[in-house]
């Protein structure tokens, strides 16, 4: 259960199955409410009809990826906090998520200790 008894509505976009399911069944078991999908483009349909507290994406999902949905998070002025998950972390690519309003970065793959580091920020948000 949430540490702190806030169950936070959180937007999972993750094409990778094993760790989808991985961070699903992990946010579920801390009793947060969590929607799976695999694409930037249901995220956003998501988004326009249903609060969302938090979105936790990989970068690079499909022709929508992380960058075009934290765009339009910030361009319809939505209080989503965003967390971004990438295999990426080069120093350019950390600028732009930083500058495009993104809250928390982790670079995969995930281990125990990151997913704990997540799930704490989440507890925290």
């Amino acid at each position: 259960m949430s540490v702190n008894g806030l169950i936070r509505n959180i937007l999972l976009i993750e094409s990778e199955s094993t760790l989808a399911n991985l961070l699903y069944m992990e946010l579920k078991e801390h009793g947060h409410k969590v929607i799976k999908v695999d694409d930037g483009q249901q995220a956003i349909n998501i988004i326009e009809r249903q609060p969302i507290d938090i979105l936790l994406s990989d970068l690079l999902v499909t022709e929508v990826d992380a960058f075009d949905v934290v765009k339009y998070i910030k361009d319809n002025k939505k209080k989503i906090s965003v967390i971004v998950l990438s295999a990426y972390n080069k120093q350019d690519i950390l600028s732009k998520l930083k500058k495009i309003g993104v809250d928390y970065f982790l670079e995969k793959p995930l281990d125990d200790n990151q997913i704990d580091l997540l799930l704490n920020y989440i507890e925290a948000a």
